[in-house]
């Protein structure tokens, strides 16, 4: 993992808002739970929660990675300094893999910034992180199409 600055300020950096797509039966029981929801890849990747600032790259991210997953999709609309506040850090990297896949060659090579958010994503109200839940649709074979009153 890169700790130097990236070459670029990253598009929507000064936004409080970033988004995590995931699988909804995994947030929903981490809810249901009461405990934090990390992504099954959080070890493998090194201990953070992907993201991203800019919602269009959303689509592209989960047709890159996600369209063998079976299941409904949503996307978490999240606030930074919310996170912040309860001490989990938000840093803004070059793209890393997602478990064993890839980074997209056209993310490395245009050098684009994600989000990594260092801990999981807490699931209670009143921390008020979570400001927005988005369905993604996907087509029968797997590939995303759109988010729902965010990216179409």
């Amino acid at each position: 993992m890169n700790n130097t600055s990236p070459p670029f300020k990253p598009l929507n950096a000064d936004s409080d808002v970033i988004f995590h797509m995931c699988q909804k039966k995994l947030w929903e029981e981490a809810v249901e739970s009461g405990n934090a929801y990390f992504p099954p890849t959080f070890e493998a990747d090194g201990g953070f929660t992907h993201a991203t600032s800019v919602p269009k790259r959303l689509i592209d991210t989960a047709n890159h990675f996600y369209t063998d997953t079976i299941g409904d999709w949503i996307c978490l609309q999240l606030s930074r300094s919310a996170l912040l506040k309860i001490g989990i850090m938000t840093k803004d990297e070059e793209a890393l893999p997602v478990g064993e896949k890839s980074a997209s060659n056209e993310w490395t090579e245009n050098q684009l910034v994600f989000p990594h958010i260092y801990g999981g994503i807490p699931t209670m109200k009143g921390l008020n992180v979570l400001t927005k839940i988005y369905d993604m649709v996907r087509t029968e074979n797997g590939k995303f199409l759109s988010i729902t009153g965010l990216v179409e």
